[in-house]
């Protein structure tokens, strides 16, 4: 009997101790368990409107022997608050290793830039370990576009317009949101665009506008639509090539006076004349007068710079002596029929005739 009684003693102090040292209560011990919190999202960067996989682990960081894989809930939240997790906010931890569970939810943003992502683990009843949270960084980049321009017709007059339209695109993966904001229109020679307003949907932006090579365009053109972005998508730009052809003209010459007075010099003008369709565009250049037969008479200037379309020189025809016709009135001469022709460049030449007065009779 008292042997019995001693082991009973005995036994009582053995289980003291054990409470006392926290062993015989695996709540107790289980309590003092730490864990660690991991989140990684991919993709990570995303895109706007996409949709990227976020998935916590937990690990139960206590000496070994521990608790275990932790059981629970995570909590998701995001910071700057914006778009939303699915199937939910929250997940059941599950595939359970020695010491780590985990699970995931997807999440679709409605902000660009940088974000904060906080899960917070809410244990089990029948998980020994303490709370915790953890967090990850997510960036949100704009969504990516293409730009394409087109013209008809592609070879024109100057002063003649083509139609250009222009596409922008949403490229990236996931759903589409349709480009708005600036489109800017440029050409490598001169020229006037009309506005272009772009306007669309499902992911797809157009706009046109009227291109009219302008004086001195005459050549290869290219035209680049720039598209600047907006809050959600990325600028880009498309360039197309168009011809603008040389313009005709007509050319008309008139000296004055005409017939010349005999000795003195008479002004000739040059008038180019715009004579394609479209919007006439005045002429200019540099006019070069010559004569035919060559060097009847002198110039004075022999070229002139049109201005407003015409300019003016001096051409005084070489005197031709007819012989005397009498002391009284004074001799007077004839000047032969002169024909001066003038030429600019891109237009053919003109010819014009001009004569003095006819000789007066012997007396």
């Amino acid at each position: 009997m008292v042997e019995n009684r001693k082991i009973a003693q005995l036994l009582l102090i053995a289980l003291a101790t054990l409470l006392f040292l926290g062993l015989g209560t695996p709540y107790a011990h289980a309590a003092s368990d730490t864990v660690s919190v991991s989140i990684t999202c991919s993709p990570n960067p995303m895109v706007y409107a996409g949709t990227t996989q976020c998935t916590v682990t937990l690990t139960d960081t206590a000496p070994t022997p521990n608790n275990g894989a932790p059981h629970g809930t995570v909590a998701f939240t995001i910071s700057p608050t914006g778009g939303t997790f699915s199937p939910s906010a929250t997940c059941t931890l599950g595939n359970f290793g020695a010491e780590t569970s985990n699970c995931s939810v997807n999440y679709t943003t409605t902000l660009t830039g940088v974000k904060t992502i906080t899960g917070t683990y809410t244990r089990a009843s029948s998980s020994w370990v303490n709370g915790a949270t953890g967090t990850t960084s997510l960036t949100v980049t704009q969504r990516t576009t293409s730009t394409v321009v087109s013209c008809s017709p592609t070879t024109l007059l100057a002063g003649t317009p083509t139609s250009c339209s222009v596409t922008v695109s949403d490229t990236s993966p996931g759903t589409k949101t349709t480009p708005t904001g600036t489109l800017t229109l440029t050409s490598t020679r001169s020229g006037s665009f009309t506005a272009c307003s772009l306007n669309g949907t499902n992911g797809v932006a157009t706009c046109s506008s009227t291109y009219t090579p302008g004086s001195g365009s005459e050549g290869s053109i290219t035209i680049t639509a720039t598209y600047a972005g907006d809050s959600v998508h990325s600028g880009s730009s498309g360039t197309t090539t168009i011809t603008a052809t040389i313009r005709s003209s007509t050319t008309a010459v008139v000296c004055s006076p005409f017939p010349d007075p005999v000795g003195a010099p008479t002004t000739c003008t040059a008038t180019i004349t715009d004579s394609s369709s479209g919007t006439a565009i005045t002429p200019t250049g540099t006019i070069t007068f010559s004569d035919s037969p060559s060097s009847s008479g002198s110039f004075s200037p022999a070229t002139c710079t049109l201005s407003s379309g015409s300019c003016s020189v001096n051409y005084t025809p070489n005197l031709g002596n007819e012989g005397s016709i009498g002391t009284y009135p004074p001799p007077a001469f004839s000047m032969p029929s002169t024909a001066m022709t003038i030429s600019m460049e891109g237009s053919s030449s003109i010819a014009t005739g001009i004569s003095g007065p006819t000789p007066r009779p012997r007396r």
